[in-house]
């Protein structure tokens, strides 16, 4: 779990409205993380308890049960213990037919509206 990621998510929560979710792949390991997300805002937190074998794997879950929730944004982080390939965030975009924008460190919105700063590094 990204903690700045989580506290980003959070303040546009609260400027914009809405909800945020934090989800889990993986064992009952993480439940201290899960809880802790929780105990920093998060207003729900999900594991789905499995050991993913790639990052393909990772994508598809991620996907499918933002599929069933109807999210207008997904954030993910850029790393991860397991599948450090940078390759999670654009696979959930492409299985999800939503736009993506990878390595930025700045997202402002506007309405329905996302936009990142010129200055914002993006891959």
């Amino acid at each position: 779990m990204s903690g700045l990621l989580l506290v980003r998510a959070i303040e546009l929560k609260e400027k914009h409205g809405g909800s945020v979710d934090v989800l889990h792949i993986g064992s009952s390991a993480a439940d201290v993380m899960i809880r802790k997300a929780l105990a920093i805002g998060a207003d729900a937190a999900y594991r789905i308890d499995c050991v993913p074998d790639s990052s393909y794997e990772v994508a598809k879950y991620i996907s499918d049960f933002a599929k069933s929730k109807s999210y207008d944004l997904i954030l993910l982080g850029k790393e991860t213990i397991d599948h450090n390939g940078s390759e999670t965030a654009s696979m959930v975009a492409e299985f999800m037919d939503y736009p993506f924008i990878s390595y930025c460190n700045k997202l402002e919105l506007d309405g329905t509206k996302g936009e990142f700063p010129e200055k914002s590094k993006v891959a």
